[in-house]
């Protein structure tokens, strides 16, 4: 990712973590993580991930009955079971190097669509200790943000 580029759909975790030793389950190519920018915010680098799961990565009887319905009931219990697993293991690997500003806020379902970008806020405040004061903007326009203009939101 070069800077200045704007925030990246289905970003590959292995292009994240390239130099990093990273869990076997997260090594596949087609792991990736929603969207995914690199941020220079008051001289510091942050490398945000952002998911936004649905309710098939819900660790319940509900969770796996979502998983049914968006795999046309062709999915089977342990592919939904290996879905968790590296969900669980995304966020273990981001807390791993948070001390290096790798950061993944991950959006649950449960989170109203016009209280997304809120969410996403309040989140990267407490992860980074950057405290994003603008508000109230649409939370997609943070998806068209540039490296560069991500200082309008501080």
């Amino acid at each position: 990712m070069k800077e200045g580029t704007f925030f990246e759909s289905d970003y590959q975790l292995i292009k994240i973590f390239q130099k990093k030793n990273i869990p076997k389950v997260l090594s596949h190519h087609n792991v990736h993580v929603d969207t995914y920018a690199i941020l220079k915010i008051e001289n510091k680098t942050i490398k945000l991930a952002i998911e936004r799961q649905g309710r098939q990565h819900q660790d319940s009887e509900k969770g796996w009955q979502a998983y049914l319905g968006v795999s046309r009931n062709s999915g089977t219990y342990s592919e939904w079971r290996k879905l968790i697993k590296r969900d669980n293991a995304k966020v273990e690997l981001f807390k791993k190097y948070n001390d290096e500003n790798y950061h993944l806020i991950v959006v649950p379902h449960i989170i109203e669509p016009n209280k997304v970008f809120r969410y996403l806020i309040d989140e990267f405040n407490m992860q980074t200790g950057i405290k994003i004061k603008k508000s109230p903007i649409n939370w997609k326009s943070l998806f068209d943000c540039t490296i560069t203009k991500i200082d309008k939101f501080l």
